[in-house]
């Protein structure tokens, strides 16, 4: 296989690819972040060890490494976001970083409930939201409740109040999912009636 004569610049990014055995290293469908490029005899200067971190790490051999220090062989170093640090024999690239594709993200989704009583059953309210994600994206999304901050206590009184103006609330203001439940409802029995009356005129004043 040809060698790789083209050098990743610091701060490219996109998908990598490496021949064997630095392939092993590299996810092919990760992101990667190009964070250096150094030369493989200033590495040895500068007191660290390439033979033991980089090649024999990666099962490399030791006469791969004497010939890329006798012609000082660029080391590129890779990042995928926060991850570790890879390091490749400039030549054992497969070329330049490959841009051409839609990015994914793992992505969360923060929802502030304010407080509420620690005892609240949040189950339904769970399903809910899961259905919700699942009809506007497809995904089924892993839901997780955390506390924020430290507790407070209130009076029972107080809990009452609060519990009965939330109540009400919810029973007065209907989101957009409640109204189309609503409506749907309405319209079914509206067919109902209409399939009712179709039937009479069709049996007592068409006949």
């Amino acid at each position: 296989m040809a060698t790789n004569t083209l050098l990743p610049k610091v701060g490219m990014s996109g998908l990598f690819a490496a021949i064997a055995p630095y392939d092993k290293l590299i996810n092919s469908m990760l992101e990667y972040r190009c964070v250096s490029v150094t030369n493989i005899n200033a590495l040895i200067a500068a007191g660290q060890d390439p033979l033991t971190d980089v090649y024999l790490f990666s099962e490399d051999t030791e006469d791969n490494y004497n010939l890329d220090v006798s012609v000082d062989r660029a080391l590129v170093t890779l990042q995928a976001g926060a991850g570790e640090l890879v390091v490749v024999p400039s030549h054992k690239l497969a070329g330049l970083p490959v841009t051409d594709g839609v990015r994914y993200v793992n992505t969360y989704l923060g929802v502030s409930l304010s407080a509420i009583a620690e005892t609240t059953d949040l189950n339904a309210l769970n399903v809910a939201i899961g259905q919700l994600v699942y009809e506007h994206l497809g995904v089924k999304p892993e839901i997780q409740a955390a506390v924020v901050g430290a507790p407070v206590i209130v009076s029972h009184d107080d809990h009452k109040r609060i519990s009965q103006a939330r109540t009400i609330t919810t029973q007065t203001e209907l989101s957009l999912r409640a109204k189309c439940e609503v409506l749907e409802s309405a319209n079914t029995e509206l067919k109902q009636k209409l399939q009712l009356l179709e039937t009479y005129i069709k049996d007592n004043v068409l006949t």
